[in-house]
């Protein structure tokens, strides 16, 4: 009984780390997205927000998936202003699922 407890604990720290090493990644890709919004590429933001919106729901993080969703939209319509907005949210969302992880992840 004990060795399954400790396989699940493992485990689960395996499943953490994977998703740490996911959110650096996203964190990568907003300095992506802010240098693509800076020259106006909103065809490679709307490619980098597809990503987010397929490996969101693939690594159980609906909150970017959704957030993918929103930066796609703004970035068809061309909307800076929300385009700007959505990317301090996003650096705020990382930080605190980042933050999750680490206290109680382990």
């Amino acid at each position: 009984m004990e060795y399954l407890q400790e396989e699940s604990k493992r485990e689960h720290n395996e499943t953490v780390d994977v998703k740490l090493v996911y959110l650096r990644n996203r964190r990568k890709d907003l300095v992506k997205l802010k240098m693509y919004l800076g020259i106006g590429d909103f065809e490679m933001i709307r490619v980098l927000s597809q990503r987010m919106i397929e490996s969101g729901e693939m690594y159980s993080f609906p909150e970017i998936k959704n957030l993918g969703i929103e930066i796609k939209d703004h970035s068809i319509n061309q909307d800076v202003l929300k385009l700007r907005n959505d990317f301090i949210f996003f650096d705020e969302l990382l930080e605190k699922l980042e933050n999750y992880l680490k206290n109680n992840g382990s």
